[in-house]
């Protein structure tokens, strides 16, 4: 239970890094 609690809050902050880059990168096009 705890293994796969980690790997959830992992995969979460990875996909919150992604869309923020994501933001970023669509920020920065706009520019």
């Amino acid at each position: 239970m705890v293994i796969t609690n980690r790997l959830t809050k992992y995969i979460h902050l990875k996909q919150a890094i992604y869309f923020k880059i994501l933001e970023i990168t669509r920020r920065s096009y706009k520019n």
